[in-house]
């Protein structure tokens, strides 16, 4: 049995606009994506240059050992994947066994760093 009134086709409005508002929410979240600033740190004497790839910011970082350098600016909900590299302008052939990882940029206070380390790479909040 189908009902029609006044009171039922209002709600029924109301309840349209409230769902609709609620659905462009996630698109416009998707799409306030941020710069994200880095640092890198290099504690692995054998890495001479940091690879990134995936999105803004791709591209060879050279690092000294036990120094901090300006890494890229990243923009956040793109995922990278950075390897540490035995030549300081990333030659193929040049990265170091196990000294990678994936990530996805996330939106940090004061930005992120990326650490080189003795088996990986660590990456969190400055």
């Amino acid at each position: 049995m189908i009902r029609s009134s006044k009171s039922s086709n209002t709600v029924a409005a109301v309840l349209s606009m409230a769902m609709a508002a609620f659905a462009a929410v996630p698109a416009q979240a998707q799409s306030a994506d941020i710069n994200v600033p880095t640092v890198i740190i290099n504690s692995l004497w054998s890495a001479k240059a940091l690879w990134v790839s995936g999105g803004q910011g791709s591209g060879c970082y050279p690092v000294n050992n036990g120094g901090r350098v300006a890494g890229p600016t990243l923009r956040t909900n793109i995922r990278y994947t950075v390897i540490g590299m035995s030549s300081a302008d990333c030659a193929g052939g040049t990265g170091l066994a196990g000294v990678n990882r994936q990530f996805l940029a996330r939106a940090r206070p004061a930005g992120m760093y990326i650490q080189i380390v003795n088996g990986g790479i660590n990456v969190g909040n400055r």
